[in-house]
């Protein structure tokens, strides 16, 4: 939430508590919010993550197929690994594609 987090105009029509929340989140961490195009994947112990910007520049799609998740800037990129996947999205303009190992998807 803090690198991508909702524009101002977005926070001021949410309800109370996540409009106070997310209005710390915004003061507390301005500095590290990213602005510009961009898509991130990174991968940690436990997972994966994977999101774009919050006007969505950059295209990120995302894809399952029994127990993998595949994600990339372009769907074609995912068919040429994947030729038939169970699900395919594009997610939302810097909402987080959270992936747990042993879990699955977490959005």
């Amino acid at each position: 939430m803090a690198l991508a987090a909702p524009f101002w105009k977005d926070i001021d029509r949410m309800e109370p508590d996540e409009k106070e929340l997310l209005t710390q989140i915004r003061l507390v961490y301005g500095s590290a919010l990213l602005n510009g195009p961009f898509s991130i994947l990174f991968a940690h112990s436990g997972g994966l993550i994977g999101f774009n910007d919050r006007i969505k520049l950059r295209p990120l799609i995302a894809a399952t197929k029994d127990d993998r998740v595949y994600m990339a800037s372009e769907e074609s990129a995912i068919r040429t690994v994947c030729k038939n996947p169970d699900k395919v999205w594009a997610p939302k303009a810097g909402a987080p594609v959270i992936v747990k190992m042993g879990e699955g998807i977490v959005n």
